[in-house]
């Protein structure tokens, strides 16, 4: 993965099979769609495993894959909203790479860890089955 200032991150060294090169040469695909396992609660990638060729892209802003090898991508299309720069911040963040348009303050935030979550005060004597099950899902995470 490589950024490139003013259009985006990119996958380099990507090597297609004849079968997909000739699919993305006569328009049957469009765009790639990354696959990679996340934290529900935070929205944070751990790591991206792979991508696929799709022609409906789950995340927002990405280059035709056909139009990049014909030109360079026109500026005006890479005007993003908040909502797609936040998205593109939650994904490729924690791999240092920030949307060109994010504020300083935000990038200084969201490089700043997450605070440990408290335990719920009470719980255990209200609902220790419920206790129990947040003590499964996040072994370790929480503050007695």
């Amino acid at each position: 993965m490589v950024w490139r200032e003013g259009a985006g991150l990119f996958a380099v060294g990507v090597q297609w099979t004849d079968k997909a090169r000739a699919m993305i040469a006569a328009r049957e695909y469009r765009y790639i769609s990354p696959v990679f396992p996340y934290n529900a609660v935070t929205g944070e990638v751990q790591k991206i495993v792979g991508l696929g060729l799709t022609n409906n892209p789950a995340l927002p802003g990405l280059a035709n894959l056909a139009a990049l090898s014909a030109k360079p991508a026109d500026p005006a299309r890479l005007l993003a909203s908040a909502r797609d720069i936040e998205i593109f911040n939650r994904v490729f963040g924690q791999f240092g790479q920030f949307h060109p348009d994010t504020p300083a303050e935000t990038i200084a935030a969201l490089s700043t860890p997450p605070a440990k979550p408290r335990f719920p005060a009470g719980l255990e004597q209200t609902d220790p089955k419920g206790a129990e099950a947040l003590r499964r899902l996040a072994p370790g995470a929480w503050e007695d």
